[in-house]
């Protein structure tokens, strides 16, 4: 939510997507419907489409709104990080992220649309990489598309792979674990 952006579409984005995380630590994401997502955030069907297309939609936004405030709540030091620190940071605010929010976790993994709700997550994973490696990295472009594809598809597996273990694997040595493979690649 920029400073830029209207301070009504502020306030139905922040409703959605806090009526969103509700919802999901009570049911599946299959089963939430625009209709109930809009009533109890006390937002308007017809809103909701103006500024989302379907509840997919929607997700993809709110897995960006998630990345946003991570960046807004860190310091400008942290925004500028080249690649390796850049995405150390990032994931360490994710890993903190689902800790913080298991049932949403829960929820999204027993959903029948996990494989699609993973790929939105994969292609925003993909693009937060994009555009850091844009900025930062001595890369030729045409490898860009190819690098990003691969540390987030890493990424992905690395996240899921500790959701599924989290009584073995603590955060600190997934942390640990994922700054040692990620500086490997740098």
């Amino acid at each position: 939510m920029t400073g830029k952006t209207d301070l009504r579409i502020q306030k139905t984005h922040k409703a959605l997507c806090e009526t969103f995380l509700q919802l999901l630590s009570e049911k599946r994401f299959e089963n939430i419907t625009v209709n109930e997502l809009c009533d109890r955030a006390m937002i308007r069907r017809a809103t909701f489409y103006n500024h989302f297309s379907d509840k997919y939609d929607f997700f993809a936004f709110y897995v960006r709104q998630t990345r946003e405030q991570f960046l807004i709540g860190s310091d400008q030091a942290e925004l500028s990080l080249e690649p390796y620190a850049y995405n150390v940071f990032l994931f360490r605010q994710t890993v903190a992220f689902l800790t913080e929010h298991t049932l949403l976790v829960n929820s999204c993994m027993k959903s029948s649309l996990f494989p699609t709700l993973l790929q939105i997550l994969s292609d925003e994973i993909y693009h937060s990489i994009m555009e850091n490696l844009r900025q930062h990295a001595a890369v030729p472009k045409e490898s860009l598309p190819f690098q990003a594809s691969f540390y987030a598809g890493g990424i992905i597996q690395i996240l899921y792979y500790w959701v599924k273990h989290q009584d073995t694997v603590s955060e600190e040595m997934l942390v640990h674990e994922f700054e040692t493979i990620w500086q490997s690649l740098f």
